[in-house]
């Protein structure tokens, strides 16, 4: 059996919690640190779901002194 790698868990309950209304839209929702903090892991695994969720379109990232993310759909 395929172990599933973390940042694609955290990418699938960012997901359900879009769909469920947990976030607004155009409303910064989330941050690396947030992602670190509340599923505690590395920087490098919260950039990386992060980054995922940008790349299939369901967020857009605001690079200021925070990296924010904001929710597309």
């Amino acid at each position: 059996m395929k172990k599933i790698p973390l940042y694609s868990k955290i990418i699938d309950e960012l997901k359900e919690r879009i769909r469920t209304g947990d976030f607004e839209y155009d409303v910064p929702f989330v941050t690396e640190e947030k992602i670190t903090k509340e599923y505690n892991v590395s920087r490098i695994t919260a950039i990386r779901a992060l980054d995922e969720l940008e790349k299939i379109g369901v967020i857009y990232i605001v690079f200021s002194t925070l990296c924010q993310a904001i929710l597309i759909l």
